[in-house]
Formats: structure tokens, sequence, C-alpha cells
């Protein structure tokens, strides 16, 4: 998984979809089409997937909250990154003065469980999955090591 596109600043849309709402203030409902692929729901079908609610996980004992499966791990602040990602002695300057800060500020947010790398979708998030249906729908199959594995 991309753990950019499920920042909470970005959230790609290929990630999330795009929902009801979003599709009519974009004047694309009919026109761009959405299919899901999603462990427990049938590829090929007509009907609103709800990220929450269809998920294999929902309601079964012994999964872990939260969406993401291993779980999200915490956001750390990376020096090497922040510094290769200034293209000039100012911006390297400012990083390296701001650097302490920065590691306190992540190391309290990840203690207490306030910033992840992936962002969960909102609560109660839903996409329309509206691509023409299949003749005949089927379940998505997750692969492991080139085994199929069971959701």
């Amino acid at each position: 998984h991309d753990q950019v596109i499920s920042a909470v600043t970005v959230q790609g849309i290929g990630w999330r979809g795009i929902s009801k709402h979003e599709l009519d203030d974009i004047g694309a409902a009919g026109i761009l089409t959405q299919r899901v692929f999603a462990s427990g729901f049938p590829v090929g079908v007509q009907k609103p997937y709800r990220y929450w609610e269809d998920d294999w996980r929902h309601g079964k004992q012994g999964t872990k909250p939260g969406f993401w499966y291993p779980p999200s791990p915490p956001a750390k602040f990376n020096l090497v990154g922040a510094v290769k990602g200034n293209e000039s002695v100012l911006g390297v300057a400012a990083t390296l003065v701001t650097a302490p800060l920065m590691f306190v500020v992540t190391g309290i947010s990840s203690a207490l469980n306030m910033l992840r790398v992936n962002a969960d979708p909102p609560k109660g998030w839903t996409v329309v999955a509206d691509a023409p249906a299949l003749d005949e729908p089927f379940p998505p199959k997750a692969l492991r090591f080139g085994k199929s594995v069971e959701t």
C-alpha cells in the first residue's frame, strides 16, 4: 500500500473512491463509474460500498479496532528525509533548527495514538459502486506469497 495516498491531507480518490456527494458536486454522476475490489464484497454488483460496515472484519470477534490491517504505524519524524527534501541551504538550516521540536511533537503524538502514517477513511464513508454490472459477480481473492488467503 502506498502510504502517501492515504495520508490525511492527500487521500487519493484511487484509494478511497468518490462519494455520491462528490460525484454530484463535480457533475460526474453517470459519467464516471466505480467498481469496488474489497474482501467480502462481491465484484461486479451495483450497490454502495460502506468502508466501515462492509469491511471484512466488521463485527467479528477478536479483530483489532481501526480500519487498517495490520494497524497503521505511528508517524515519526525522519531527519534524513526532511533534509533531503530541501533544495536550499536555508531550508536545510530551518529543518535542522526545528528538528528537535519535530522529534518531540511526533513522539508525543505517536505515544498518544494521535497521528498515524495512514489515515482512516471518514466514519460512514460510502462510495457508489456503479460500474456496469457483471453477468457473473465474483468474490475478490487475496494472495499472500502466491497462495489464496481467506478474508
